[in-house]
């Protein structure tokens, strides 16, 4: 799975062990493993993992599209050309970016409701 991998590629790059890369988003440290075997992580993981982790791209955890971090201002690209035309578009790759996009509405929301709690 494309997600995991880019993962733990993007867990890597912070120089932390998977244990510590987990605890510090307040996941129990086992769950990457299970997420290999074919759990699914669900939303929740990755809106804890975006909080603590706030550079992290989802749209390239999710696809492989993009850098791997943002810049905490960054602007919205145009779209590519490529990306422009559907019929260059395969099925999977149309369902990575409907998939990102639930997790960026999901985590939206979430950050909504935790600041409504203040």
């Amino acid at each position: 799975m494309i997600v995991i991998q880019n993962l733990e590629k993007f867990i890597q790059s912070t120089g932390q062990s998977d244990r510590q890369f987990l605890s510090k988003a307040g996941i129990k440290p086992q769950s990457l493993s299970h997420w290999k075997k074919g759990t699914d992580p669900g939303i929740s993981n990755f809106v804890s993992i975006k909080n603590t982790y706030k550079t992290l791209n989802l749209n390239w955890l999710c696809t492989g599209d993009g850098e791997m971090t943002i810049k905490k201002e960054s602007k919205v690209e145009e779209p590519k050309e490529e990306y422009i035309h559907k019929s260059n578009i395969s099925q999977k790759h149309i369902e990575l970016l409907e998939y990102t996009l639930q997790l960026q509405k999901d985590l939206i929301d979430h950050l909504k409701r935790e600041l409504a709690k203040t």
